[in-house]
């Protein structure tokens, strides 16, 4: 039996290589090949039982998902970016608004206020 299962949570090459060999080596696997780009695991296998343990494994590795039939994974990423996202859009407010702002204090307040925002994670 042969399918092909939509990830999410695969965040680096290294990463797939290291899920795509401990799938491979799983009784019942005959083939595994997992595409970072695409985010899928494509796999070979013998039985329903040996695609559960897939799923599993998949599962329990690092921050990785197997999305079920019909599922996007763009709400996943969302959600776990969401305070992020919002960051860097409230930072690019203050910004326009320093741009739009007279020269003096208040407008080095506001790029201030942009940069630490955003480049707090850094900063720390």
């Amino acid at each position: 039996m042969k399918t092909l299962l939509k990830l999410e949570g695969l965040d680096c090459a290294m990463c797939a290589q290291e899920l795509e060999n401990r799938i491979a080596r799983l009784d019942g696997v005959n083939q595994a090949r997992v595409n970072f780009v695409s985010q899928q695991l494509d796999v070979e296998f013998e039985d329903e039982s040996v695609l559960e343990r897939v799923v599993d494994t998949a599962n329990n590795f690092e921050d990785v998902r197997v999305l079920q039939k019909g599922e996007s994974g763009v709400s996943g990423f969302l959600a776990k970016h969401r305070l992020d996202l919002a960051c860097i859009i409230l930072s690019a407010i203050l910004f326009i608004a320093a741009l739009l702002a007279p020269t003096g204090t208040g407008r080095y307040a506001l790029y201030a206020a942009a940069y630490l925002l955003v480049g707090w994670k850094v900063l720390r």
